[in-house]
């Protein structure tokens, strides 16, 4: 067994969050417990109370200080018209998957930010989910994103040949059902 891994299991691993650096502060972050619902509203006073709790922020704060995260990727430079939503860090009136964070709380140790997590009241309006990529494509389907008419964020076709001849040459077709 090498040296590093004896100290490893024998649990003297160091690991970023064993650093400790003067003036440090930690962040949680407070997830929704909703795949899919309004945020209707936060209070984060109890939570501001906290004694090491040194800021909390929301996603309606973050969206007045910055503007949308950029898009990933530009797929207009091949022809393809993809749809990129407006998101921020955090959830600001809506939320779209389950655990996605609404705040962050910033504090003297990772301890006091997570009790201090416990004491954010969040109220949501629950809105139905589509858990069926089909489904999320029907008309009328829960809308992710209110600014889309739809769910689709790219339609594109490949036309690569003709399939119907590439079968007949084929030495064998396999069919899975």
């Amino acid at each position: 067994m090498e040296k590093r891994e004896r100290r490893l299991i024998s649990g003297g691993g160091f690991y970023v969050d064993d650093i400790e650096l003067p003036n440090m502060a930690h962040c949680t972050f407070v997830g929704s417990p909703y795949a899919h619902a309004k945020i209707k509203s936060i209070d984060v006073s109890r939570a501001l109370r906290v004694a090491g709790v040194l800021d909390i922020i929301t996603g309606k704060e973050v969206v007045k200080l910055m503007d949308p995260l950029p898009a990933t990727s530009n797929y207009a430079v091949i022809g393809w018209h993809w749809r990129t939503p407006k998101v921020y860090p955090l959830a600001a009136d809506k939320v779209r998957y389950q655990g996605e964070p609404v705040a962050a709380i910033i504090a003297e140790h990772p301890y006091i930010a997570r009790d201090a997590a416990d004491l954010i009241d969040i109220e949501y309006e629950p809105l139905p989910p589509v858990i069926d990529v089909n489904e999320a494509m029907q008309p009328g389907s829960p809308l992710v994103y209110e600014e889309w008419e739809d769910n689709i964020q790219v339609h594109i076709e490949f036309n690569f040949g003709d399939v119907d001849a590439a079968f007949e040459e084929a030495d064998r077709i396999l069919k899975v059902s």
